[in-house]
């Protein structure tokens, strides 16, 4: 797993829940999936008492880099994930 696969991960949690409790959860799995060396963001957002905020930041510094790997995704005729997901707010 990459740090790309787990901030994904997060967004969806965030997206999907939308609890402080779900994007936590999916915080210290994805963790548990990264090499030792590439753990602290998750381990960061995983101790924050506001997880989904975090997120929200990651989603706006990173928002073109994702919706480009959206629209890589969608090409490979994997349509359950919608590129609007990040514009939803």
């Amino acid at each position: 797993m990459t740090h790309q696969d787990t901030i994904l991960a997060l967004i969806l949690a965030a997206q999907i829940h939308g609890t402080q409790k779900a994007v936590k959860t999916t915080a210290k799995r994805c963790a548990k999936l990264l090499p030792k060396a590439q753990r602290t963001l998750m381990l960061t957002i995983a101790s924050s008492p506001r997880p989904m905020t975090m997120v929200d930041i990651l989603r706006d510094e990173l928002g073109g880099k994702h919706k480009r790997t959206f629209e890589q995704i969608n090409r490979n005729n994997i349509t359950h994930i919608k590129i609007r997901a990040l514009n939803a707010n």
